[in-house]
């Protein structure tokens, strides 16, 4: 079975010298790499998005949205799938690194972004170059009021700095903790690894210094992992040095 070539949706660039601003885009784009998928990224518009976000993709003609659906759609039609090794307990486990890091980790990483004052600083001009002139100086601070108003209503932006943070370091141990070799789940990658690279990845090469960022630094085998992926699937993307 051949492929389809995949054009794959999501902001333009790759900022900071990071695979991308957004995790979810970070992730499928390494799974079209890690899994041989003939793809180009186009930049895309939300507005377009079945979901209304990105990353979103075109498959044959059809439009599809949300990451994990196309990974899932892909693997599906594969003749070699990324996770056809995986016996039932490590599927479960890869869910369930997969989850915590999508629906408990992502809001802190959004926080460090959006929430917190340093990080604001740093992110806003990211995304002002996204946006016209014209509009980016008064659309990058209502994003950020939405998302802080999001973030709220989830309950992560209830809490203090300090416990931000320290849901964020402890994630990372439970994340480091989950391994069983050099990727996430033994000697062969899977999908999962698509996931936890993107959340490595944004984490390590966001140029804001954070206790979390620092936390991350700070673990062996999560920084070799991360060399080590972008080594193999990413050496052809002129990605930047980590920020110190």
């Amino acid at each position: 079975m051949t492929l389809p070539e995949v054009v794959l949706r999501q902001p333009p660039g790759r900022p900071w010298g990071s695979a991308n601003v957004s995790p979810f885009c970070a992730k499928l784009e390494t799974y079209l790499r890690m899994a041989g998928v003939p793809f180009r990224a186009e930049p895309g518009d939300p507005f377009r998005s079945p979901s209304g976000k990105m990353p979103f993709a075109e498959i044959g003609g059809e439009t599809i949205a949300d990451s994990q659906v196309v990974i899932e759609r892909l693997e599906a039609e594969h003749p070699t799938p990324l996770d056809a090794w995986l016996d039932d307990a490590q599927a479960a486990r890869a869910r369930l690194v997969r989850r915590m890091l999508e629906e408990a980790y992502y809001f802190v990483a959004l926080w460090l972004r959006w929430g917190d004052d340093e990080g604001y600083a740093t992110v806003a001009p990211a995304f002002r170059a996204l946006l016209p002139a014209a509009v980016g100086w008064l659309a990058v601070p209502m994003i950020r009021r939405g998302i802080v108003k999001s973030l709220h209503a989830q309950g992560t932006g209830r809490h203090t700095r300090e416990r931000i943070h320290e849901m964020g370091k402890r994630d990372i141990d439970a994340l480091a903790h989950a391994f069983e070799g050099p990727f996430v789940l033994g000697a062969r990658p899977s999908t999962c690894d698509a996931t936890v690279f993107a959340f490595v990845e944004i984490t390590l090469g966001f140029p804001c210094p954070s206790p979390v960022r620092a936390h991350m630094a700070s673990i062996t085998p999560l920084a070799t992992y991360h060399a080590m992926m972008r080594e193999t699937y990413w050496a052809d993307a002129g990605l930047g040095p980590l920020p110190s």
